[in-house]
């Protein structure tokens, strides 16, 4: 009988530390599916503020880029015009009206004016001086308003304030 009882109490000591060591073992494995979903998400929240900053560092060297391109625009091709046009229009004042050089060099100036226009313009899709100056806001109402074919209504919020480059820009 005593045989029976030890036997039975070690089957039930078994069961009870095998319900204990089956608690613990999910338990640990509990803690290590929770350690790693930290890590995991250190991981992502790392690769995240990696990739903001590239894209901020992408955009910056964009609009550096456009900058660069309008400067020289501006500096360059938009000046020589100018000159020109100055050039062709000193030059019609001294051809008389009669003269066949007069249509020539008025059709030249409408050219010259035109060429100048389109500088102009390629400037102002490149880096807007209302975007720099002025921010996001201003420079929307600006190219809003040289929109003459629909009614547009617009409304900012921004309580005056500005936005990072970044985000003007891209917004833009």
């Amino acid at each position: 009988r005593i045989a029976g009882l030890a036997a039975a109490l070690e089957e039930a000591d078994r069961d009870a530390i095998q319900v204990v060591t089956d608690q613990i073992a999910g338990f640990l494995a509990s803690e290590r599916q929770r350690v790693l979903r930290g890590q995991l998400t250190a991981d992502l929240k790392a690769r995240e503020r990696d990739l903001e900053n590239l894209v901020k560092a992408m955009i910056g060297a964009q609009e550096q880029e456009r900058r660069r391109i309008a400067y020289d625009l501006h500096d360059g091709v938009a000046q020589s015009l100018v000159s020109l046009l100055f050039r062709l229009e000193a030059a019609g004042v001294t051809v008389s009206d009669a003269s066949p050089a007069k249509e020539a060099i008025e059709s030249g100036i409408e050219i010259v004016r035109m060429s100048i226009g389109e500088v102009r313009g390629a400037i102002e899709a490149l880096r807007p001086a209302e975007l720099d100056d002025l921010g996001l806001e201003a420079a929307l109402r600006a190219r809003l308003d040289d929109i003459d074919c629909v009614q547009i209504s617009f409304h900012a919020d921004l309580g005056g304030s500005r936005l990072s480059d970044v985000l003007e820009v891209t917004l833009y």
